[in-house]
This record gives C-alpha cells, structure tokens and sequence, in this order.
C-alpha cells in the first residue's frame, strides 16, 4: 500500500494551453479531508478532473496509490477513486433503484446479475443516506436536491477508497448538508480519504483537516486551520471574516454606504 492515497507534484492544468493551475503540489493521506477552495474560475474544477484523470495534464504528475493516473484503466480506477462531478449526463428514465445498480457494474462486468454481496452493498448506502422512499421514483421526478443525494449514494455503493466530489453539498437543505458531512467524517474514521471543491467555507471550515486556496498563480497549501485564516479568506473573497467555536463566520465587508457604513 503507498503511503500517499494521492499525490499530486508541480500540477499544472488548463485548457487551451492556458494553465488554470500551476505549480500544486500536495499529497492525500488517509483519514483526511481536503477542502478545496477559491473564487469562482479559479481552477477547483479543474484540480479535481486532473485528479481524476478527466483532464490531461500539461505539466507534472499525479500518483493514484503510487502509480500515474494516465496509467489507470477507467474500469481499474473505479475502484479505488469514487468521482461526483458538478455535471453529468444521467439517463433521467432509470428508477433511483437501477442508478445505483450501475454503481456495481464496474466489478461485474456488462450483463452479468447482481449478487447477494452487491445488493447488500446497495442496502447499506441506501439506509446510510436515507434514500429507501425514493428507489422506484424515476430520476427524472427527483428534485435538484433529491438526485444530489441519490448521486452522492451512488458513488459510494462503488465502495472506493478516495472520494473526489465537487461541489456535494449544492442543492441540499441545511439539514442534508450536515447529513453528508457527518457520513464523511465517518468513512475517514474508516480509513478513506476525501478531496473536494467547496463553496460553504463556514461549513467546511469545521470539518476539513486541510486545504487548498487557489488564488491565480500561488496556491496556498496545508492545514485547514492554517490556510484558512481570518487574512487569507478576507483577501481571497472580499469578505470579513470572525471565528466561532472553531468555525469561519462570513460577513460583508465593512463600506460607505449613502454616506454611513454597512456593519
């Protein structure tokens, strides 16, 4: 086993022959959550498909358990990366219930049933996320919300072992945002490893162990309490920044407004 789950060195990743990112390097332990944040356009998209294998790379590399990620058969790879893209083309006329079935096919090869062992798996991430009254509604019924969940079940009835989400949380209500979050903490306390794209950084900020603030041509990289400070997130976002009990509260920042200020 390699010590490292991912490593990314001197990443540099666009497109067109333009770099979005230049110069990332990081590596992706166990028991860890990476949060990757930044401005709109600033590359969280990209990172996480370069990660993947989505995106060539135009300069670097990226070692998947030790082994170059354009060394990965597709098939090979989902086993070990579970991948939740922003965007994906989905047949909306599957029920909720053969979604998650094509979860399982990349093990079993086209056309062969599923075995008791698969549809165990099925019903572990079904009850874990809560989805069991929605398994005979077609995909194409489920609010933006609903089909969030449901894709979040099924890159796990994969069962992988490095999760690569973007953006998990949008579309969901406070309650399923925390829902998720708390389902990730505890695959880390099972020995996964979770790098994603965030735009809630009060939310992430009381759960991430590291991050990535991708700010144009020097990215900063380490812990999250470090990368996360009141300087780097006020100067990255335009925002004001306290802490509470741990966590990053945002605010507006403080101008003139019709000759008075805005608090």
């Amino acid at each position: 086993m390699h010590a490292s789950l991912v490593d990314v060195r001197n990443l540099a990743a666009g497109y067109g022959g333009r770099a979005v990112i230049e110069a990332l390097s990081f590596a992706v332990s166990i028991g860890q959550l990476w949060a990757v944040i930044g401005p709109n356009g600033s590359g969280k998209s990209t990172l996480l498909k370069a990660i993947t294998g989505e995106l060539g790379l135009m300069r670097g590399d990226v070692l998947v358990n030790g082994r170059r990620i354009q060394d990965w058969k597709r098939q090979e790879l989902a086993h070990f990366i579970g991948y939740l893209p922003q965007r994906i083309n989905i047949n909306n006329f599957l029920t909720v219930r053969e979604y998650l079935e094509l979860g399982r096919y990349f093990k079993l090869g086209p056309f062969k049933p599923l075995t008791a062992e698969d549809r165990a798996v099925i019903d572990r991430v079904v009850e874990l996320i809560d989805i069991f009254g929605l398994l005979d509604r077609r995909l194409l019924e489920l609010s933006m919300g609903q089909l969030q969940r449901v894709r979040f079940a099924r890159m796990l009835v994969q069962e992988p072992r490095l999760l690569v989400v973007d953006e998990p949380l949008a579309h969901l209500d406070p309650h399923f945002e925390f829902q998720i979050m708390d389902i990730i903490n505890s695959l880390l306390e099972k020995g996964m490893a979770v790098i994603g794209a965030f735009h809630d950084i009060e939310l992430i900020s009381g759960y991430a162990t590291h991050a990535i603030l991708l700010r144009g041509e020097e990215p900063l990289v380490g812990e999250a309490e470090t990368v996360m400070s009141r300087e780097h997130i006020e100067t990255a976002f335009g925002v004001e920044v306290r802490r509470c009990d741990g966590r990053i509260v945002l605010y507006p920042q403080s101008q003139p407004v019709n000759g008075g200020h805005r608090r």
